[in-house]
């Protein structure tokens, strides 16, 4: 007589015990192999990826106490966290009435009864900071730079959540959270060391080329001039930044002449909270769809990950748009569920694919490209709730959400260039200052590398790619992929991990056929990514396999923590002076920049009050005090612009109209970009143009002689400036 199988209790995520089968002896046998064929990957991984090549670079990394001394720069004397305060003052005051705001919004969605207390908080976090990001734009627009209106909607949040605190703290007796187990106590002790140095990283100032660029320069530019309007020299400028404009909102709120400054590390600080709110976002979706081990274990994954503590810690906004896509998908989820299986009463909650919307929204408020990796499969996710059942009713409400969290950022550049997509779809709209000339610049430098279509699309270009993603990216995590691959396999949860890796693969698909193919991109993915591992890391209830996961784990935590705390991911002197560090920025992990930086110092020390400099080939210039003019490579060049066709009276003259007292050329820059493969600039910069006409023949100005090679860059002092 067959014998039935055993079974354990485990606790459910009501609460409530429930029996689980316990694997046989074969079963056993082959969690241990899978197990062994994990471990070797991991080992593999570890030894022989790119992993390698950065602890060789740095292995003198993994002595604590140079770690430790690298967080004070070396020097005790330049230690100081007090300077923290004002900054996680401000950021705590934005995510603060941030939640206030969203959980009105909640409200007025009616759909709260359909969740948990914790999961009304992390998503009325991620509407008010797109509601608050929303209303920074229209009183830019007006040109008002005051910080009246935050603090009128602060009072009014304030008073709406007094007048609703009775209500909101009722939560439906039959959607309570789970009991709070081992597993979950865990999870939370293990991700605290990477949210404080997530935390750290975040209140540095910026330090990357995208984040100096216009990530932070564009809120500044706008801050300084009063209004947010066009940037004829920025085209990154004038697209969508839903995130940045906390940086706008943390200049307003600060005081004194650098405001903008310390506003910036306010936004900055803003940008690196959703490191911890998407973990939460993770663990509460995996809890409800899939189990609490999973959950728990999807959320270390995620975020230990370095990508997580590098994005955070430069001030980029790929963690904010994952943030807003697992929410996203999770309220889609959600809203399945519900209409398939347990026909509420009262008829379909209307507000969830609204929901769903908004956040989708807020996604493309983060960048572009959302429409196609997020909005269009969550508008499907939500039109089609089963077998031949289409709601255009509910397509008809996403839609309708998409349009209210993004619309504004589209609706603002139709107004100011005559295109809703600047500087995209050139071909239709076509788009003030836009050109063919640089939509075929734009599109080479953001479209798949090859010289034909047969070359981009290639095998070798798929294998490349595959390899980029499981095993040559800089800040991936060991474990993701094999656990990803086996959690996809996997037998549990098919009802949500199928749906989860059907979107996943959509989005590395339009990734891999549609951009230039840029690792950092697929951030956005990353906890989706995170969870269906965590499946894969419960895939077996034998004690082998947990003891063996858990060694693993612990390994891949301390590898990659160290990582986090360390010069690889991004700056990690976590203890200095933020006065101390305003000008001495550390750029990239190149040694070059250093340059750059000192090219920076210089300027703001002779540019005197009532004068600009002129930027040529440099970009990233928001450590830059001084009144500046420059362009990006895909703008029209200003020192083209000013100089070109010109005699010596008439560029005099047009220097003298602009106050244009220094000009700082970037040699290394311009090469940079004119090399085979990258962005391009302008041919009409030279050094014959620069040196032999402007300095030698038409002496208009003359080197300032530096203990820096010419050849990186360059300053010169125009003639007679003094006189003006």
């Amino acid at each position: 007589m067959a014998q039935p199988p055993r079974t354990v209790n485990v606790l459910t995520r009501n609460g409530s015990a429930e029996r689980e089968p316990v694997q046989t002896a074969g079963e056993a046998l082959v969690a241990g192999v899978l197990l062994t064929v994990v471990a070797l990957a991991f080992i593999i991984f570890f030894c022989l990826a790119v992993r390698t090549r950065l602890a060789v670079r740095d292995v003198w990394l993994w002595i604590p106490d140079e770690v430790v001394w690298q967080w004070m720069g070396r020097a005790w004397s330049r230690v100081s966290v007090w300077d923290r305060i004002p900054i996680l003052c401000v950021a705590g005051w934005i995510l603060g009435v941030a939640l206030l705001v969203g959980r009105l919004l909640f409200d007025l969605l009616q759909v709260a009864e359909w969740w948990s207390r914790s999961e009304r908080i992390v998503f009325s976090v991620g509407l008010g900071l797109n509601v608050l990001s929303l209303t920074a734009l229209a009183f830019g627009l007006a040109g008002d730079m005051h910080r009246w209106w935050f603090v009128t909607i602060t009072c009014l949040a304030a008073i709406g959540a007094g007048l609703r605190w009775r209500n909101w703290r009722q939560v439906p007796a039959d959607d309570r959270p789970p009991a709070t187990t081992g597993v979950s106590r865990t999870a939370l002790i293990v991700a605290i060391p990477f949210c404080i140095i997530i935390l750290l990283g975040s209140l540095l100032p910026p330090w990357h080329f995208d984040v100096r660029e216009y990530h932070l320069q564009v809120p500044k530019e706008w801050y300084r001039q009063g209004y947010i309007g066009f940037l004829p020299h920025n085209v990154y400028g004038n697209m969508p930044l839903g995130v940045e404009m906390h940086a706008l909102l943390g200049m307003i709120l600060m005081w004194g002449p650098q405001a903008w400054w310390w506003g910036s590390l306010v936004g900055k600080t803003v940008i690196g909270a959703f490191a911890p709110l998407t973990a939460w976002a993770l663990y509460l979706c995996g809890r409800r769809f899939v189990d609490q081990r999973s959950a728990a274990w999807g959320a270390i994954l995620f975020i230990s990950t370095p990508w997580v503590a590098h994005v955070s810690n430069a001030g980029m906004i790929d963690v904010a748009a994952a943030f807003y896509c697992v929410t996203a998908v999770q309220v889609v989820l959600r809203w399945r569920t519900l209409v398939r299986n347990e026909s509420p009463p009262g008829g379909a909650p209307w507000g969830l694919p609204l929901l769903a919307g908004l956040l989708a929204g807020a996604g493309v408020s983060c960048k572009y490209p959302a429409v196609v990796f997020l909005v269009l499969p969550v508008v499907g996710g939500v039109a089609w709730t089963g077998a031949r059942r289409v709601s255009l009713r509910a397509a008809l409400l996403c839609v309708l959400g998409v349009a209210c969290a993004c619309g504004p950022w589209l609706a603002k550049n139709w107004a100011l260039t005559g295109n809703p997509t600047y500087p995209l779809l050139y071909t239709w709209f076509d788009g003030q200052t836009r050109t063919p000339e640089k939509d075929v610049q734009w599109r080479r430098a953001h479209e798949p590398s090859g010289q034909d279509a047969r070359e981009r699309y290639s095998l070798n270009q798929l294998r490349s790619s595959a390899e980029l993603i499981g095993l040559r990216s800089d800040y991936t995590s060991p474990l993701l992929a094999p656990l990803f691959l086996l959690g996809v396999f996997a037998s549990r949860h098919r009802r949500a991990i199928v749906p989860l890796a059907a979107f996943c693969g959509y989005v590395v698909l339009t990734w891999w056929l549609m951009t230039h193919r840029v690792d950092r991109f697929l951030v956005p993915i990353l906890p989706l990514v995170a969870l269906i591992a965590g499946v894969g890391a419960t895939w077996s209830a034998t004690p082998i396999w947990r003891r063996g996961m858990c060694v693993l784990l612990a390994t891949t935590l301390f590898f990659n923590l160290i990582m986090d705390a360390s010069r690889v991911v991004g700056d990690n002197r976590f203890l200095v002076s933020l006065r101390d560090l305003q000008q001495d920025v550390r750029q990239k992990c190149d040694p070059e920049y250093s340059h750059i930086n000192a090219a920076h110092r210089l300027l703001n020390e002779l540019v005197q009050p009532g004068y600009r400099a002129l930027l040529v080939g440099e970009a990233q210039v928001f450590n830059l005090e001084v009144p500046i003019l420059y362009n990006t490579c895909f703008d029209d060049c200003v020192f083209e612009q000013l100089m070109r066709d010109k005699t010596r009276a008439e560029r005099y003259e047009t220097l003298r109209e602009h106050r244009i007292s220094h000009i700082a050329v970037f040699w290394i820059e311009l090469e940079r970009y004119r090399s085979p493969g990258n962005y391009g600039y302008s041919s009409y910069v030279s050094q014959d143009i620069v040196r032999r006409e402007i300095c030698q023949e038409q002496k208009l100005a003359r080197r300032i002689p530096t203990t820096y090679d010419p050849n990186d860059w360059e300053i010169l002092e125009v003639a007679g400036w003094r006189e003006w």
